[in-house]
């Protein structure tokens, strides 16, 4: 697993694409991807500001299903709904990208910190 730090625009449409590695024979076949970012890492799943999971419409898209020879690819899909309610000024969040299997087992297979940046042309 590797830390990546991301930026985005405070109020933008982000795609942000991640390459899954170490995956079993199926891959990402019968997994559900989960991306959640919150301001302090210690905190409790629920006080993420942003959650994603690829068991719904337009959050999460597996683009390649990869295999243990094939890394696994996934696109999380961030709406200017996301990050319009943070507040205005540029703010790091922590993230984390977790699949799991169809036996309910946990792999977190990217984090790192998600800098949302103000959009000069939109801050208010």
């Amino acid at each position: 697993m590797a830390t990546v730090n991301l930026d985005v625009s405070r109020g933008d449409h982000a795609t942000l694409r991640f390459t899954i590695s170490n995956l079993s024979a199926t891959g990402l076949t019968s997994c559900t991807v989960y991306f959640k970012a919150k301001r302090d890492a210690t905190e409790p799943e629920s006080a993420a500001l942003i959650t994603k999971d690829s068991g719904t419409a337009s959050q999460i898209t597996v683009v390649t299903v990869g295999s243990d020879t094939v890394a696994g690819v996934a696109d999380v899909f961030l709406l200017p709904a996301d990050t319009n309610t943070l507040p205005a000024y540029t703010q790091a969040l922590y993230y984390d990208l977790v699949v799991v299997d169809s036996a309910n087992k946990h792999y977190t297979v990217g984090d790192g910190l998600l800098v949302v940046k103000v959009d000069v042309d939109t801050a208010q």
